[in-house]
Parts: C-alpha cells; structure tokens; sequence
C-alpha cells in the first residue's frame, strides 16, 4: 500500500461506481467520460440508508476549491488540499456546503452534504484523490485521468478506529 492516508468517513456510504473503466463509463460515454478517455476519474458513493447524508473531510487540510453554483458537471463541489501528503481530495454534487475557499478543515469535519447537482443521476458523492505540488497544483495531469488517481490505492483508517492523528 502507498502511504497516503485517509480517513474513512463514508461508514454509512456504498460504492456505487468504481474508479478507473466502468461498465457505466462505458455504457454512458457522453462528453464527461471522452474527456477522461472513457474511464471514470474518482468513486461515487450513495448511501447504505438515508438517514445522514453529511460528508466529512477524509483528511486535514486548507479549502482551495468553494464552488456553490450548480453550474458544472461537478455541481456544487469543493477541493481540500493536504500540504503534508501532498494530495487534494474533491467532493462533487452536493447539495450545499458551509465552508469557504481557505477554511482549515480538521479530518472527520462535515463539508456538506450529499446530493444530486451537476451532472448526476441521483443522490451520490463523486469522491476524487489527486497527487499535488507543494502549491496544491494537481500533477500528472497526463495520466489521461487529468490527474486523478484511485483513491482504493491507499490506506483508509476507519472512523470508528481513528485515534484523532492518522490522517493528516
């Protein structure tokens, strides 16, 4: 396993589609997935019951990315940089958030919550990892993923076994 490390907070959430040459990529090749060569760029989850819909930061780290206009594929989504791993994690299709573009976010804090905007076919969080300089610029951009890489690569600590200090 790398050494990124993340925190599971997704203890209620289930895969719904994974990372990488789908059999929904596949199937749906509209402009989204032509752009990231018909593989999908991060993981989508729903949820196992509906009953909380937060989503909390898998990691610490600064807000580089507050977008609450429903304008894009992406819907209302956020980017949250991890200086010390060196790594960004994006959270698309929210329904709303209440953080800001350079909030310090504590691993475990809610972000918003889970929703349907942008281009999406129901309730489901994209989740997307991404390698960074030191100045949060996403790098191997040409992976054909625009950078992404497979957030199941790495270690996730558990919510209910994270002792405050794992994830960084």
């Amino acid at each position: 396993m790398n050494k990124i490390i993340l925190l599971n907070t997704l203890d209620n959430f289930k895969v719904i589609q994974l990372f990488g040459l789908t059999d929904f990529a596949k199937e749906n090749g509209h402009k989204y997935y032509r752009a990231y060569g018909g593989r999908h760029p991060g993981i989508d989850y729903t949820l196992k019951t509906y009953s909380d819909r937060l989503v909390r930061a898998v990691h610490s780290g600064v807000i580089v990315k507050d977008d609450d206009i429903d304008d894009s594929g992406a819907g209302i989504n956020l980017s949250l940089f991890c200086p010390e791993q060196l790594i960004a994690t994006k959270y698309f299709h929210l329904v709303n958030n209440n953080i800001n573009e350079g909030d310090r976010i504590a691993a475990g804090d809610v972000l918003g919550i889970m929703g349907n905007t942008g281009a999406s076919e129901g309730i489901h969080l994209h989740f997307g990892l991404y390698r960074t300089d030191s100045q949060a610029i996403i790098i191997n951009k040409d992976n054909g993923l625009k950078g992404a890489i497979n957030p199941f690569d790495f270690d996730f600590v558990y919510w209910h076994e994270w002792d405050g200090r794992s994830a960084a």
